[in-house]
């Protein structure tokens, strides 16, 4: 979500590269409304950097742009890309310049997919970007995802094969589940009137029947 409000550019780079600091004052001089305070830091050795992180998270929440400046000398960056995700979650527009990065076309390494975000802009020298209207957007063009092909998008049918009944590939029939035949015979007799027990003489004929064949043969 871009912010319609703030004033001002806040700008970002190494602040361990002197050459970075003396060009942002110098547009700083002549007119151009910077409001980084972390520029006028001479010595980062007595610098107190809990009350210089709460300055910067002011100032680039109040600001209408942010501006990044990285050469590869400057890589890897670090607290650049704080200062980038607090503008970002801010919905503050940020405009990269970055002479001579040679980017991945894929990941965008070395600097990052961040690169593909709505609200990040790239320009070639930073007389551009500070040329930019503060209400810049990326155009629609470079920010499109592909549409999702239909037939992606819809429910694959049911292959008939794994329903329940047919766990085999392949299979063009029907098939009828296997049934154990153990468990019907086991039962009671059942007759067209209902289930009846085995009648008791029965059980008795069949029972002395199964005895005489285990008891021992006499001669």
């Amino acid at each position: 979500m871009r912010r319609t409000n703030g004033s001002g550019i806040y700008v970002s780079s190494r602040a361990t590269v002197p050459e970075r600091v003396e060009t942002w004052r110098a547009l700083r001089a002549e007119g151009h409304d910077i409001v980084s305070s972390w520029i006028d830091e001479t010595d980062a050795g007595r610098c107190d950097w809990s009350d210089l992180w709460e300055r910067i998270s002011r100032e680039i929440a109040g600001c209408a742009r942010l501006v990044v400046y990285v050469e590869p000398d400057d890589l890897p960056l670090k607290g650049v890309l704080v200062e980038i995700g607090m503008a970002l979650a801010n919905g503050v527009p940020v405009v990269v310049v970055a002479p001579g990065v040679v980017l991945e076309p894929r990941s965008m390494r070395p600097l990052g997919s961040w690169l593909a975000h709505p609200l990040v802009a790239r320009c070639d020298t930073l007389a551009e970007a500070f040329a930019l209207p503060c209400d810049h957007r990326r155009s629609p063009a470079s920010t499109s995802v592909p549409a999702m092909p239909p037939e992606r998008l819809s429910t694959p049918p049911i292959r008939r094969h794994l329903t329940p009944f047919h766990q085999l590939h392949g299979l063009d029939r029907e098939v009828v589940p296997s049934r154990d035949m153990k468990m019907p015979e086991a039962g009671p007799t059942r007759l067209a009137r209902g289930t009846m027990p085995t009648p008791p003489s029965s059980t008795v004929n069949r029972l002395s029947r199964l005895l005489s064949r285990l008891s021992p043969r006499t001669k």
